[in-house]
């Protein structure tokens, strides 16, 4: 999901993995511009597929002709296998929301502030003022998320009232529909985040960013349209209804062999570091992509999020 111009995919195809010879990858890719890059990346790219026709793709059975790469607009209806999202989900829309009970608002309680029966959620959203600029307005959130967060909030007894933080409302129903349309294997979803807990508590909402041509943006109601809103993501809001395992992308990597991929690429380079060839350098870069993706203050921070579809 989120394939963007299918670097993750090339990726996969040059590090031929043993199941190679029999994978049918999809890159699922909202933008056509995007999905147009795909030929150029991919050797083996058969095009785009939809509807029916993704549909027997991803049924097919391969007898060692794989991998083989196919892009498309839209998840296949239900397949079994893989689904990989990285950074997708903070890139979803997203509320703002607070906890809040009577009492911090103002209101009579009539009862203790931390019984459940007596808070209520509250959200920003995005209005035209009389200036005609768009602000920030405070108003009540939905019954539907209403309901959520209070459930998380029962869940999590540490999170502070009166403090703002992401609501994944979108993102987590993206969530329920991947579920249903994986009849059997793995969701595998790569993120920056932390419990909503800690997020909330970040001063500045400290968990909100902005992006204008790869560089930090400016205040998220600044020229809308040319930046980039994103959040970190609040980890156990995906958890509500299904389990997943909770890991580092660090220790992710690591479980499933990454050192041993870097221990084999630095072997590779010191070997034949004097010749210099195209070996050699995919041997360095290995051990220089390997050391971005674990860094602990940068990409190896990130969450890993497993959920394991048994059908």
């Amino acid at each position: 999901m989120g394939a963007g111009p299918g670097t993750l995919a090339r990726s996969v195809r040059i590090a031929a993995p043993e199941c190679s010879s029999s994978l049918l990858y999809v890159l699922v890719e909202q933008s056509a511009f995007q999905r147009n890059m795909h030929a150029e990346h991919l050797p083996g790219w058969m095009g785009e597929r939809n509807g029916f026709e993704l549909e027997a793709f991803v049924a097919s059975p391969q007898a060692g002709d794989g991998p083989q790469f196919v892009s498309s607009a839209q998840l296949p209806a239900m397949f079994s296998g893989v689904l990989l999202a990285n950074e997708l989900l903070d890139n979803l829309p997203f509320d703002i929301v607070r906890v809040r009970n009577s009492a911090s608002a103002g209101q009579s309680p009539g009862q203790p502030d931390d019984q459940p029966s007596n808070r209520f959620v509250e959200q920003l959203n995005v209005s035209l003022g009389p200036d005609g600029e768009l602000e920030l307005v405070v108003g009540p959130a939905p019954a539907a998320v209403t309901e959520d967060v209070l459930a998380l909030a029962v869940r999590a007894p540490e999170l502070p009232v009166d403090t703002w933080f992401p609501w994944h409302g979108e993102a987590r129903f993206w969530l329920t529909e991947v579920e249903r349309r994986v009849s059997t294997g793995h969701i595998l979803v790569f993120d920056y985040g932390a419990p909503t807990s800690e997020l909330a508590q970040r001063p500045d909402m400290g968990w909100l960013r902005t992006f204008r041509d790869q560089q930090r943006g400016s205040h998220p109601l600044d020229d809308p349209g040319a930046q980039d809103i994103t959040t970190d993501i609040g980890i156990d809001q995906f958890q509500l209804r299904s389990s997943a395992e909770v890991t580092s992308q660090a220790a992710f990597l690591r479980l499933h062999g990454i050192d041993v991929l870097v221990e084999q690429g630095r072997a590779v380079w010191n070997e034949r570091a004097h010749i210099a060839d195209l070996a050699a350098i995919k041997g360095r870069s290995a051990v220089r992509e390997a050391e971005a993706l674990l860094d602990p203050e940068g990409l190896g921070s990130f969450v890993a999020l497993h959920w394991r579809i048994d059908g």
